[in-house]
């Protein structure tokens, strides 16, 4: 939880509803960087007369995608004959196809992807990119679950690599994002600068 100032009530309340984590729906709507997530409690209140669904803050619909812990994952680094290489990402991709089914994820047309790796406690180098093969099989386990229509650049904006707290055995989890959802002002943020896309 995050120290307030005391000097504005209203504030200091916002300060206090803070809980340092991400919750779903979060209650928290302090300007605080108390949640080391970023999470939704931290987006402005609507102005007074606004709903927060017309608020461009608003969060649109996301689901998290947890593989389950101790999945084997294809890291850039291994360096892996191609054939065990192909086993491993046909298991992924099935691992994630029924981990989205079984979720019961509504079929979207456009969809952001965050990748978060919860490296295995032991992972001394930790660079969320280099777990990009992984990211990519479940992705491809998305589209063969009919999640996406395609993992082409019109209809997946990512995967975006996110490191997580490590965990013992590693996980992967995806975090995906509704695309039709977002206004252009929230499209454009998550391109680079003066990308027209």
């Amino acid at each position: 939880m995050t120290t307030a100032p005391q000097a504005d009530p209203e504030l200091a309340a916002a300060y206090a509803s803070c809980l340092g984590y991400e919750t779903v729906p979060s209650p928290c709507r302090c300007p605080c960087y108390g949640c080391k997530h970023h999470c939704a409690a931290h987006q402005p209140l609507p102005p007074p007369g606004e709903s927060p669904q017309q608020n461009s803050a608003s969060r649109p619909n996301t689901w998290r995608l947890a593989l389950p812990v101790n999945t084997l994952l294809i890291n850039a680094n291994q360096n892996l004959h191609y054939r065990k290489k192909t086993e491993l990402i046909k298991a992924l991709r099935q691992t994630a196809w029924a981990t989205a089914r079984a979720a019961n994820l509504p079929t979207l047309q456009r969809a952001h992807v965050f990748y978060v790796i919860h490296p295995d406690t032991k992972t001394r180098r930790r660079d969320p990119g280099n777990w990009s093969p992984s990211a990519k099989a479940v992705v491809d386990g998305l589209v063969d679950a009919g999640i996406l229509p395609d993992d082409n650049h019109h209809h997946l904006l990512g995967p975006d690599p996110r490191l997580g707290t490590p965990i013992k055995g590693s996980q992967l989890v995806l975090w995906i994002t509704d695309l039709d959802q977002l206004t252009p002002n929230h499209t454009a943020l998550l391109n680079p600068p003066g990308d027209p896309s």
